[in-house]
């Protein structure tokens, strides 16, 4: 036992500097919570952009339309 234990002793040494590693890392796994996170909101933000602008573009088209039967209905009431 006494053997064992001399042996085991040393590799306290060897993994002290991965530990000290891992320990410092894992900090890491916070942020990259938050990156993921905020890339989430950020394509949940960028869909309803897309969805509002094709919105847009459809109430323009409906208004240029509406202007156009508009136009059309002075020209015939000055014809």
């Amino acid at each position: 036992m006494h053997e064992a234990a001399s042996g085991l002793r040393p590799m306290e040494y060897h993994t002290a500097k991965p530990l000290q590693q891992f320990k410092a890392q894992s900090h890491h796994l916070g942020a990259l919570g938050s990156l993921l996170n905020a890339t989430g909101e950020m394509r949940e933000g960028m869909t309803t952009l897309a969805k509002l602008t094709k919105q847009l573009d459809e109430d323009r088209q409906a208004e240029a339309k509406l202007i156009g039967k508009v136009y059309d209905a002075f020209d015939l009431l000055e014809g």
